[in-house]
């Protein structure tokens, strides 16, 4: 009977590790959304940590879209966007990223993407060697006579000239 309290100890110990590796860490995160083509969608998250709530900015380039509607149970975080009607549901992973997917809602039926939240990733891209063009400025992008379709594999990029 005297082992009882020393169990009881552990347990809630063992417990209270296990709840501390499923919370949300804060700080950057590399989100991934994979295409159905396979082609990723890659955009940065910084998660933190305002009035004891979990707060998500979506950073694309100088944009910071906060994201405050957080839901967390266990190891399941369900994120709602205020914006393109769309939501991320994810599972807390060992090394603190997030896996699941993103869900965007259409006029006949939900749309849903593998995304991965890698934990700790502040770039968007890996830059493996230094630039061998400038290509800083303002462009203009001529689409005269090219069909919608697919435009970007056939676009001419000509410098604007002011």
């Amino acid at each position: 009977m005297k082992q009882l309290p020393g169990i009881a100890v552990s347990f809630l110990l063992l417990m209270n590790t296990a709840a501390a590796q499923t919370k949300l860490s804060t700080g950057w995160y590399r989100a991934s959304v994979t295409r159905p083509d396979a082609a990723q969608l890659i955009f940065n998250v910084e998660v933190t940590d305002k009035n004891k709530q979990a707060v998500l900015y979506i950073r694309n380039g100088s944009e910071r879209l906060q994201v405050d509607d957080i839901k967390q149970k266990g190891d399941s975080v369900f994120i709602d966007m205020p914006f393109f009607e769309s939501s991320f549901k994810l599972k807390i992973q060992p090394d603190q990223s997030l896996t699941g997917l993103w869900v965007k809602g259409t006029s006949t039926k939900n749309l849903e993407l593998p995304v991965v939240f890698t934990y700790g990733v502040k770039e968007r891209f890996h830059v493996s060697s230094a630039a061998k063009e400038n290509i800083s400025g303002r462009w203009k992008v001529d689409f005269t006579g090219l069909p919608l379709l697919n435009f970007s594999k056939r676009a001419h990029l000509l410098p604007e000239h002011s």
